[in-house]
């Protein structure tokens, strides 16, 4: 018998922490290697899946102060992956695109951290993955 009880099985909180930063060193190491930071991956897709958005709106969907979201946009302008333009509606507006270099990184990226996943879920069946993957989901967006 063991000393405690839960000596053969951690708390669920100490699991979800250790797979957390397993996946999370994996996932910063395949950005970095493409010389992007998870928050600009974050930013890439929002910006994909919108088409252009305007920096306000940008920011209002990341989440973040829109003074601090004008650096990591000064940042991946200046690599060439997005464009800022000027709204032909309002004038005051910037809307921010992928340019098509921004696009070919951003599938690159995707790629990357879908291969993680499948090293991630490798151990279990893909019925199991799917179960797992929406349970995963409903945890997240009930927080």
């Amino acid at each position: 018998m063991p000393a405690h009880p839960d000596d053969e099985r951690p708390p669920l909180g100490f699991l979800l922490v250790r797979v957390g930063e397993a996946v999370d060193r994996e996932f910063v190491a395949a950005l970095t290697g493409l010389g992007l930071k998870p928050r600009h991956l974050r930013l890439l897709v929002l910006v994909d899946r919108a088409g252009r958005l305007s920096q306000r709106a940008l920011a209002g969907q990341l989440g973040v102060d829109p003074g601090n979201l004008v650096a990591v946009l000064d940042d991946l302008e200046g690599q060439g992956l997005l464009a800022r333009e000027r709204s032909e509606h309002d004038r005051r507006q910037r809307l921010v695109g992928l340019t098509p270099a921004g696009r070919r990184l951003l599938a690159r990226a995707l790629e990357a951290t879908a291969a993680i996943d499948e090293r991630v879920l490798a151990a279990l069946p893909a019925p199991e993955r799917r179960e797992y993957e929406a349970m995963t989901r409903a945890v997240y967006e009930a927080l």
